[in-house]
């Protein structure tokens, strides 16, 4: 009800402002009941000013809070000096003023540990069910890991670009904003279709269709500047205890007017509200960012808007989720002075009803919403390191390249002076009188000791581990012990960061991607992707199970970026199972097991080694198969025995005594080996009745076969004889008969006669 507005009165003669099927308390939104207002003006202006007061609130505190320092954490990170640096001074202008790389060195290393925890195993994530006693929860589990890694796993999801851009954002501003969403895009295609009326006539109409053109899940980093909560929210989910959310946005104008366009089916009117051409032309300024100047470098802004398609030019728009009243409620305005869209709340926007975005760390700060990033934790150390490097260099450039004091108005070539060039001449008029050379003692071996000491703290505050750190430590680095020490500390601190980073920002990502395929997903070949992956092909079994709660967990833990270690943890996992219950240790997951094996050393699954563990086969099934095969063995060996046993008879060996004495030769081992292993008796029987279970359900599921066969084979027989009546009865009606056990050509065109001989086409087991 596009426009419709009306004042209403509710139980407690609270005046609403009414918009389609939605009422709005304005008490909640400030408004005055006794002033005489327009309901859609008062409307817009109410959100436009909470728009705007929320905006600016969040806006001050960030600039006076938060800017300064993530300015210099970028810089660092682009190896810059931070603005205000004495290096930008013109006394600095001919000076050394390099900026040591260790903030990048450190942040570089840290993405790649973060790479080799999260993607040396195939699967990017593991669901459980909540309940393993509910059928429902365990084939939902499987489901949804199955989607999740098939989505994940897709070239337009980005996801490794992602991870590693989002543990990088992480290092280096303090935290890492992401959004999750559900991408739906769709294109009007029209065709003509042909219709009959009720008398027959043939018509012709238009048919217009929306074909999807993109239909998934999407996960997109936020910039640090781009999101905006209340500084006062609790510092363990700022996203969530914050009364309000702004993301700033950069849209296309094409994209804006279609969305002005494009009907919404939740509300049955278009997604934007029209804006004037002239209010939408005024709103592509954007103030510069002095953030995203420090992050881009010396590069022109990307929104500095100087392209000549007018379509093309970005237009910031700020998209809000408020709690008014207890309840989540979305809108979105061009900047913070002009309103987009309706306010909704935020389960018809989003369906999984959250707030979809996260916030993560590697470096956990209480009570702090913004904790600190790796080239905060060292600036001083980064800036000291970079004054002592810097320092020695000018020393040495001095010691190397003299400086001259020269007599003024002596005529001298200062020049060619300055050049310092090997073989050429200086002219001057005496030279014992007109110039004095400045001697520089060169730098001693103490900088180079301070250099190394400063290098020595940076590492031990980042849990950095290289051969500077063993240079320093020459003690320690006489024995490999002392290596393996330094390593684990370091290893330590480099494995908490990743598992800080796993528990707030990769797993909370991903559970909302679990929530995103249960409120979305559609898409049915995906859907019987994944239903063959697991088994399943009945897609409405999978959609109907697909909501019930599942745990999701990743599993990266310490000692997750040595891949030696974590094999040596595994296997000291599994000898210690087979130690305590190796009727355990006997039914493990061989796949799993190669799975976590070779993706620990970097070959993903191990399918290419074990190329039977990537078919789609049922294991239970290829199992049945194994033990088929094992049957027909032994038959084999019992049918070779048989032939050996007569072979032997008819040359007059005496089998018979030569086998009772192999049997007692058996049996007297048998003993031997039962009274060596009299603690393990309990565990052989128990095997031993598992296998005759096993070849008992085999024998069952082979006579199933048989008779199935035979079913088959009667059904042939049944229908022979139906073709066969039906000849015998054409022949009568000719006057002709057929002779018995022979075959009879019948004239015409018709060819089926058969020849019938013996029991040919009888069924089996009937009377002859």
């Amino acid at each position: 009800m596009s426009g419709s507005t009306a004042l209403v009165r509710g139980d407690k003669h609270q005046q609403a402002v009414v918009e389609g099927d939605r009422a709005l308390p304005q008490e909640s939104l400030g408004v005055d009941e006794k002033q005489v207002i327009d309901p859609d003006r008062e409307y817009e202006d109410t959100l436009v000013t909470l728009s705007r007061e929320a905006f600016y609130s969040s806006k001050t505190w960030f600039d006076s809070s938060i800017r300064v320092q993530t300015e210099r954490n970028l810089r660092a990170f682009n190896n810059e000096h931070p603005a205000g640096s004495k290096y930008h001074t013109e006394q600095y202008r001919k000076k050394s003023k390099i900026f040591r790389p260790k903030t990048r060195t450190a942040i570089r290393k840290s993405a790649a540990a973060a790479a080799k925890a999260f993607f040396s195993s195939s699967d990017v994530l593991h669901c459980s069910p909540v309940n393993p006693a509910d059928e429902k929860q365990v084939l939902a589990a499987e489901v949804h890991m199955a989607l999740a890694n098939f989505r994940l796993d897709q070239k337009n999801t980005h996801w490794y670009q992602t991870v590693v851009g989002a543990i990088v954002d992480a290092d280096t501003t303090g935290v890492v904003l992401s959004k999750q969403d559900w991408r739906f895009v769709t294109r009007k295609t029209q065709y003509e279709e042909t219709y009959l009326d009720e008398m027959g006539g043939e018509h012709q109409q238009l048919v217009e269709e929306e074909e999807p053109l993109e239909d998934r899940p999407t996960i997109s980093l936020v910039p640090l500047e781009n999101l905006r909560f209340d500084p006062a929210c609790d510092w363990r989910d700022p996203i969530n205890t914050s009364p309000y959310l702004i993301e700033l946005v950069p849209m296309y104008i094409d994209t804006i007017q279609e969305l002005q366009q494009r009907i919404n089916p939740m509300t049955g009117k278009p997604h934007y509200r029209p804006v004037v051409e002239g209010m939408l032309a005024a709103s592509i300024h954007q103030d510069w960012d002095s953030v995203r100047k420090a992050r881009e470098g010396d590069r022109i802004d990307k929104y500095d808007n100087d392209t000549m398609v007018r379509a093309h030019q970005s237009v910031w728009v700020h998209k809000h989720i408020m709690k008014i009243g207890g309840i989540d409620y979305c809108w979105d305005t061009i900047g913070s002075e002009i309103l987009l869209s309706d306010m909704v709340p935020l389960n018809e926007r989003y369906l999984t009803g959250n707030r979809p975005y996260v916030m993560g760390c590697t470096n956990i700060e209480p009570h702090k919403i913004y904790p600190a990033g790796k080239p905060e934790l060292i600036d001083g150390l980064q800036e000291e390191t970079n004054d002592v490097a810097n320092l020695r260099l000018d020393n040495v450039k001095l010691a190397l390249n003299k400086r001259y004091f020269a007599k003024r108005g002596a005529g001298i070539d200062i020049r060619s002076l300055v050049r310092n060039v090997a073989g050429s001449v200086t002219m001057m008029g005496n030279p014992s009188t007109d110039i004095k050379v400045q001697e520089t003692r060169d730098v001693t071996a103490s900088s180079y000791e301070e250099q190394d000491r400063l290098n020595v703290d940076i590492d031990d505050i980042l849990g950095d581990f290289n051969a500077g750190s063993v240079q320093s430590n020459r003690s320690l680095n006489e024995t490999v012990g002392g290596m393996e020490m330094m390593g684990a500390s370091a290893s330590t601190i480099t494995e908490f960061d990743i598992r800080t980073f796993a528990e707030t920002w990769y797993e909370p990502v991903l559970r909302q991607l679990v929530e995103l395929e249960a409120a979305y997903e559609t898409d049915e070949a995906i859907l019987h992707v994944v239903g063959g992956q697991i088994g399943k092909e009945d897609i409405e079994a999978i959609l109907e199970v697909i909501t019930q709660p599942i745990r999701v967990k990743v599993n990266v833990g310490f000692d997750a970026t040595n891949p030696e270690k974590r094999v040596q943890r595994l296997a000291f996992g599994m000898n210690a199972i087979a130690q305590f219950a190796p009727d355990l240790a006997q039914k493990v997951d061989g796949a799993e097991l190669v799975k976590e094996v070779f993706g620990a050393i970097g070959f993903a699954d191990g399918v290419r080694f074990f190329p039977h563990l990537g078919n789609d086969q049922d294991p239970r099934l290829a199992e049945l198969e194994q033990q088929v095969e094992q049957l027909m063995q032994v038959i084999e060996s019992k049918q070779a025995e048989k032939q050996v046993e007569m072979q032997g008879k008819l040359e007059g060996i005496n089998m018979q005594e030569q086998g009772k004495t192999a049997r007692d030769q058996m049996k007297y081992e048998v003993q031997l080996m039962l009274a060596a292993n009299k603690d393990n008796l309990e565990g052989a029987l128990a095997q031993m009745k598992d296998r005759l279970d096993q070849i008992s359900k085999m024998i069952d599921v082979e006579d199933s076969r048989i008779r199935q066969k035979e079913l088959f084979l009667q059904r042939e027989a049944l229908s022979h004889e139906i073709q066969e009546a039906d000849r015998r009865f054409m022949l009568e009606l000719r006057g002709q008969t057929l002779a018995e056990g022979g075959a009879k050509d019948l004239p015409g065109d018709d060819k089926a006669g058969k020849l019938t001989r013996d029991r040919y086409g009888m069924i089996p087991g009937a009377a002859g």
